[in-house]
């Protein structure tokens, strides 16, 4: 159990790095025009609920995995 939410748990970053990059060359384009201020507002947030879900996620189950382990 605890196996499978660690391979979650990668998988969730790489594809957390992915859209961060994206986002990240979107804002560098952006730049350009004055629009990136708002974009990079919006990062904080972006990580924030993401892995704060994640993280909620994975503690519980392995609050679930040590009490069946007991």
């Amino acid at each position: 159990m605890l196996t499978a939410d660690v391979n979650e748990a990668i998988e969730f970053s790489h594809k957390s790095i992915s859209d961060l990059g994206a986002l990240l060359s979107s804002i560098l384009a952006q730049s350009a025009e004055g629009t990136a201020a708002h974009n990079l507002a919006g990062i904080g947030t972006y990580l924030a609920d993401d892995y704060s879900s994640v993280i909620e996620s994975m503690s519980a189950n392995i609050q679930e995995a040590n009490s069946e382990a007991i």
